[in-house]
């Protein structure tokens, strides 16, 4: 990874914060395991078992069974992409998945690929889905899957409201 990344603006700042928070369910201020993997899956990074199992063992510096705020923030500081690349990924994302090439990717097509790589709930996806159909069509056009793609946890928390 390049050391030349650049600076994070106090919106990602906040957001990565409020992933954390998000993902620490039992608010002890660390991410055990399984919370540390439901946070990975969410950000789409795919990795078998024993990939997950290197990622924990190198993100956990203080070798104590946890991601603590610290390390979690070291971890997305390394893995950190420019933003703006990472909105091209997510756009040429939705290129692939909209095989019939319409710009628009049917809301239960994109629900059924999500449910099998998100690691996201069923009853959080579908609110969310309705979020992100912003012009209530039942389909989602490459900007609502971008936003979708890259809503802060905040959002995520209202949908499972």
């Amino acid at each position: 990874m390049s050391s030349k990344q650049p600076e994070l603006s106090t919106v990602e700042v906040e957001e990565m914060k409020k992933w954390f928070v998000y993902f620490d369910k039992d608010k002890n201020g660390m991410l055990d395991q399984n919370e540390f993997k439901r946070a990975v899956q969410a950000m789409c990074w795919d990795f078998s078992d024993e990939e997950f199992e290197d990622l924990f063992t190198k993100a956990d510096t203080d070798k104590n069974g946890f991601i603590d705020y610290e390390e979690y923030w070291t971890l997305l500081q390394s893995c950190r992409k420019n933003v703006q690349l990472e909105k091209l990924e997510l756009k040429e994302s939705f290129r692939v998945l909209d095989k019939e090439k319409k710009g628009m990717l049917e809301r239960k097509k994109l629900r059924k690929f999500l449910l099998n790589t998100s690691g996201i709930d069923v009853i959080t996806l579908d609110k969310l889905l309705s979020i992100a159909d912003t012009r209530d069509t039942g389909s989602i056009n490459i900007d609502e899957f971008v936003e979708l793609m890259t809503s802060p946890p905040d959002q995520q928390a209202k949908a499972t409201k």
